[in-house]
């Protein structure tokens, strides 16, 4: 398949286009549960490393989008965005409406070094006019996908201490940025599946595990 916009042209070859679905549908079905040493019958779900599964799965489509390893993530996701709207995907097949209490769990969100308060502000404006079912634009997108990145980044390299990432609303708040990732590479799966102008497929492989990785009716 050619994934093709102004500032990308790329051939995904089938492989590519299956490890992205079987990334999905893992980091889609699994839990992750931890304990102390020498404390049984403890365990609790930690919810972060969820939480970089999704992120692992994002990472694999946003990189489809950039021409050369040295292409900023952040330009990467603008050309997916890019792409989706070529695709006249609308925007709002790409977020979750949350509940009232998962939208408060976003005001504990404390910046740093990396995420300042402007970016925050941002952030936390898209989610209201995403809750609010108001028209998103591009930038929403960028600015929403920027910003989980950024979370991922935070907890990956260490900017969050292991205390940090193990209270409870930092777990609420890694499920709510999990739920965002995985509705985004759902439609991204279900898109280039669907252009059957640009698949051809010597069998029915891949739209088995489309069904069985989004569910069929």
């Amino acid at each position: 398949m050619r994934i093709e916009i102004k500032e990308v042209t790329k051939d995904l070859t089938e492989i590519e286009i299956e490890k992205i679905i079987d990334a999905n549908y893992f980091a889609k079905n699994i839990e992750h549960t931890i304990n102390l040493i020498g404390e049984k019958n403890h365990q609790k779900e930690f919810q972060g490393t969820k939480f970089i599964y999704h992120q692992m799965v994002f990472n694999m489509i946003y990189d489809i989008f950039g021409n050369s390893s040295r292409t900023y993530v952040n330009t990467k996701i603008t050309n997916l965005i890019s792409w989706f709207a070529k695709k006249r995907v609308n925007f709002r097949e790409l977020v979750i409406n949350l509940t009232d209490e998962e939208l408060n769990q976003l005001e504990y969100i404390i910046p740093d070094a990396n995420i300042t308060q402007e970016k925050l502000d941002e952030f936390l404006e898209v989610m209201k006019k995403i809750n609010k079912n108001w028209n998103l634009n591009k930038n929403d997108l960028v600015i929403l996908f920027t910003f989980i990145n950024q979370i991922r980044n935070n907890f990956f390299h260490g900017t969050k201490s292991a205390y940090e990432a193990l209270q409870r609303t930092q777990g609420e708040r890694f499920m709510i940025y999990s739920k965002f990732l995985e509705k985004l590479a759902d439609k991204f799966i279900e898109t280039i599946l669907k252009d059957e102008s640009a698949i051809h497929l010597d069998s029915n492989n891949l739209r088995n595990k489309l069904e069985e990785n989004l569910g069929s009716e």
